[in-house]
C-alpha cells in the first residue's frame, strides 16, 4: 500500500527524472479517505434532497442529464489544462515522440515555448483519441449501462429511503458475482458461494425488516444493482489491460451518457421538468454538479493508495450513511433490519478482502 501520494513533474530531457526543484505534493492516506467519505455522502444526500426533499424537483433524468453536462465540460477543461485525466506516459507519431508528461516550470529544463506546448497538446490529445469502431465496441455499451445506472439510482430515492437503498447495496457484489458467472470472467468456487449466500441472506433480512417499503422502489434500486454489475462485468471484458482512471473513463463515457439522458427527458419527464430547472436555482445546480466532480477526482487519488482501500471504504461509507440517517434524518431501523445489514456486511467485508 501506498504511504503517500504525489504529483512529480517530468522532463523529457532528463530522462523521466524530477527536477531538482521540483517538490512532490504529499497527501496523507487518511486525508483523501475522510474527503472521498465525506464528498460521497454529500452527493447522495443533496441528490435526495433535491429530488425528494425541500428541492421539490421529482426528475431523476433531467437531474442527471444536468450532472453528465457539467462532467463533460469539467473533464476537457481539466484534459485541456492539467494531467488529471490521461496522466500516463503516451508518445506518438503525430506528437514528434514527446511523451505525455506535465509542462516543466519556468526554471525547469525544457523551454515553455509555444512549439513545446504545441507538441505537448498534440500529445495530450492522442492519449484520448480512440477511432470509431473502439468507441462503437468498448465506450458505448458500457456508457450505455452507466447512464441507465446512474438514472435508477437517483430515482430510487423518490420511493426508498436513504438507509434502506445503502442496506440494498450491500448486494450489488453478490449481483457482480453472478454476472461475472453468466460472462465466464470468474469461476464457481465454494467460498464464492458461501459469500452470496451469506450477503442474499442478511440483504433479505433488512428488506423483510424495512418498515416503508416500496415494491415499485425496490424494484428500481433491484434493477439499477443489475444493470451497474453488468456495465462492471463488461467493462472487465472490454477494457481489461488498459489504463482507464475513473476521470479518464468519465472522459469517455459523459458525451454518450448525456447524449442518451438528454434523449429521455421530454418522452419520461416531459417539459414540466425543463421548465423546473430555472426554479431549481443556478447555484444549487452548480454545487451539486461540482460535488459530483470532485467526487470523481478524489476517487482517483483514493484508487491511488489501493483498490482494496477504495471497495473497503465504500462499505465504511454505507455504513455510515444507514446510521447517519437513522440519526439525522429521523428514518426507522427495525432491529430485524439492523440484525440483516450487520450479516450482509460481514458477507461483504469478506467478499472484498477476499484475493481476485
Amino acid at each position: 500500500m501506498a504511504q503517500h501520494l504525489h504529483w512529480q513533474v517530468q522532463s523529457t530531457h532528463n530522462q523521466h527524472q524530477t527536477s531538482p526543484s521540483t517538490k512532490p505534493l504529499y497527501v496523507p492516506p487518511w486525508l483523501i479517505i475522510i474527503l472521498w467519505i465525506a464528498l460521497s455522502t454529500a452527493v447522495i444526500l443533496v441528490n435526495r434532497e433535491i429530488l425528494a426533499g425541500t428541492g421539490e424537483f421529482p426528475y431523476p433524468v433531467t437531474l442527471t442529464t444536468l450532472h453528465l453536462s457539467f462532467q463533460v465540460i469539467a473533464t476537457r477543461l481539466l484534459h485541456r489544462y492539467t494531467f488529471l485525466v490521461a496522466p500516463e506516459t503516451a508518445s506518438s507519431s503525430s506528437s514528434g515522440g514527446l511523451d505525455y508528461a506535465p509542462l516543466p516550470t519556468s526554471n525547469g529544463d525544457e523551454p515553455e515555448t509555444s512549439s513545446y506546448k504545441a507538441r505537448v497538446m498534440r500529445a495530450k490529445m492522442a492519449a484520448v483519441h480512440l477511432d470509431w469502431h473502439t468507441w462503437k465496441r468498448e465506450i458505448v455499451p458500457p456508457a450505455f449501462l452507466f447512464s441507465i445506472s446512474l438514472v435508477l439510482s437517483n430515482w430510487a430515492y423518490l420511493y426508498l429511503t436513504v438507509s434502506y437503498i445503502h442496506m440494498l447495496k450491500a448486494f450489488a457484489p453478490v449481483a457482480i458475482l453472478l454476472a461475472a458467472f453468466a460472462f465466464g470472467t470468474k469461476t464457481f468456487s465454494p467460498k464464492l458461494i458461501v459469500i452470496v449466500l451469506v450477503i442474499s441472506f442478511g440483504t433479505g433480512l433488512a428488506s423483510y425488516g424495512e418498515s416503508a417499503f416500496s415494491f415499485v422502489g425496490f424494484m428500481i434500486q433491484a434493477t439499477a444493482i443489475a444493470v451497474e454489475a453488468t456495465r462492471v462485468t463488461l467493462i472487465q471484458l472490454l477494457l481489461s489491460g488498459k489504463d482507464m482512471s475513473p476521470l479518464k473513463t468519465l472522459y469517455f463515457f459523459a458525451p454518450v451518457c448525456l447524449a442518451f439522458n438528454a434523449s429521455l427527458i421530454i418522452p419520461f419527464e416531459g417539459f414540466d421538468a425543463l421548465k423546473a430547472i430555472p426554479k431549481l436555482g443556478f447555484g444549487t445546480i452548480v454545487f451539486n454538479c461540482g460535488l459530483t466532480f470532485l467526487l470523481n477526482i478524489s476517487a482517483v487519488y483514493l484508487i491511488g493508495i489501493s483498490s482494496m482501500v477504495l471497495s473497503l471504504t465504500k462499505v465504511i461509507k454505507d455504513i455510515l450513511l444507514v446510521a447517519g440517517s437513522t440519526i439525522f434524518l429521523g428514518e426507522r431501523l427495525t432491529a430485524l433490519q439492523g440484525f440483516g445489514y450487520a450479516i450482509a456486511t460481514v458477507g461483504l467485508i469478506w467478499y472484498k478482502t477476499t484475493p481476485s
